[in-house]
């Protein structure tokens, strides 16, 4: 199956489960809007305004709209931390020992950083045991969600994808279901929401690119490291601000990796 075809497929899907400001799955910015690599407009610019009511779908079905109007502004953000999962041994799906040194020390980072509200973990073996640090160091009980899985949910702009269409719908539809709830203006105009998510590289990739408003497709040109810290931050006008991808900081450079192995080839974790 070509790409261009598993596109259309997925594009269908996506609007069936209604995406925001029909802004997901817009293929073809780069065709129409650039000439010979550059934009069209001003300086370069492709000419694509930023949707500030990108999420009115959720306000309308939660009927919010009435007790937080975009009249009044507000100065409560909401801050979606999102952890990739420690270095794991494939054939088991439990952290190698490089993974469990990178859990502790991305607990120990977001702990400095933040003060969470809520702590969310996917139900894959190598998302929960990378969890147990933040529970021990942020003093919060997780709460797990099946959809937050790792996912192949759209189909890449570079390469040939080799999963039949019906799992990649099926993905998508879930990744996106997990989107529109984590990825949302904060519920009060004075409250701070801070939600960390420890869950997986693809599911990462392609929130990230969601919540920019920018191509889901170019997800697998994103490099995520194991136990790094991707921060997005959700103001109450509605703007998104990306206030770091990937950051692997907190590890020397020894256990920056972004590879999974195998039992009997350590050697290849780098």
């Amino acid at each position: 199956m070509t790409n261009a075809r598993m596109y259309t497929l997925v594009r269908g899907a996506a609007a069936a489960v209604g995406l925001f400001g029909g802004l997901c799955l817009r293929k073809g910015v780069a065709d129409a809007k650039t000439v010979g690599g550059l934009g069209d407009g001003l300086g370069g610019s492709w000419g694509v305004a930023l949707d500030l009511d990108w999420d009115k779908e959720f306000w309308k079905e939660e009927n919010l709209l009435g007790t937080n109007s975009r009249a009044s502004p507000g100065r409560a953000t909401r801050d979606v931390i999102l952890v990739r999962h420690g270095q794991y041994y494939m054939e088991t799906g439990q952290l190698t020992p490089k993974g469990h040194v990178q859990a502790e020390a991305a607990a120990k980072r977001v702990r400095e950083m933040f003060d969470p509200t809520d702590l969310l973990v996917s139900t894959s073996t190598r998302a929960l045991e990378t969890v147990r640090p933040f529970e021990e160091a942020l003093q919060m009980k997780p709460t797990s969600d099946a959809e937050l899985c790792e996912s192949m949910m759209c189909p890449p702009n570079d390469r040939p994808l080799r999963v039949p269409e019906e799992v990649v719908i099926a993905n998508f539809e879930r990744t996106e279901s997990a989107y529109r709830r984590l990825f949302r203006r904060p519920a009060s105009k004075n409250r701070d929401e801070v939600v960390v998510v420890v869950c997986h590289a693809n599911v990462i990739r392609y929130w990230l690119l969601r919540a920019m408003q920018m191509p889901p497709e170019f997800w697998a040109a994103l490099s995520i490291p194991h136990a790094s810290v991707t921060h997005i931050r959700i103001n109450y006008s509605g703007r998104p601000n990306l206030r770091c991808v990937g950051d692997a900081g907190h590890h020397p450079p020894c256990n920056v990796t972004t590879r999974n192995v195998s039992p009997n080839n350590e050697a290849a974790s780098a």
